[in-house]
């Protein structure tokens, strides 16, 4: 049981991390995105490109990626798919704010990210190929 826990704190801590990079990116604050409010002006945006680079760069669980956020799987699911359209029909903004998060996400925190998903390899956690394959991406 103590196991479970300590990933769900490392993968809390991963997922934090990811939301401060996209709140820092729409110049939002952190609260605003976990509050209840549909307002445009960044708000939405910065919560739906986390739950997009959450789920799509980091391999992160739906139920995880929504928790952190106050919502449920379902409302992360429907992020991540308005965000992959805006993608697919190269939406410049959205574009290169994906771009921007994925390079501050891989800079700021390359070397403790790597080391999150060594301790769990060690562990032999479940996560094991998702680890892998992260650790031979952002390694140096």
């Amino acid at each position: 049981m103590r196991q479970k826990l300590d990933l769900l704190s490392e993968a809390a801590e991963e997922l934090t991390t990811i939301l401060q990079v996209c709140c820092e990116a729409y110049d939002v604050d952190v609260n605003e995105v976990k509050s209840r409010s549909r307002k445009r002006g960044g708000v939405m945006e910065a919560r739906q490109m986390y739950c997009y680079v959450a789920c799509n760069k980091f391999e992160h669980k739906l139920g995880n990626i929504a928790a952190i956020i106050n919502r449920d799987h379902a409302t992360a699911l429907h992020s991540i798919r308005v965000v992959q359209d805006y993608l697919d029909t190269k939406y410049t903004d959205t574009t290169s704010k994906y771009n921007l998060i994925c390079d501050s996400l891989l800079s700021l925190d390359r070397i403790k990210l790597v080391d999150l998903a060594r301790k769990r390899i060690e562990r032999r956690d479940r996560l094991n190929e998702r680890d892998k394959r992260f650790i031979r991406q952002f390694s140096y």
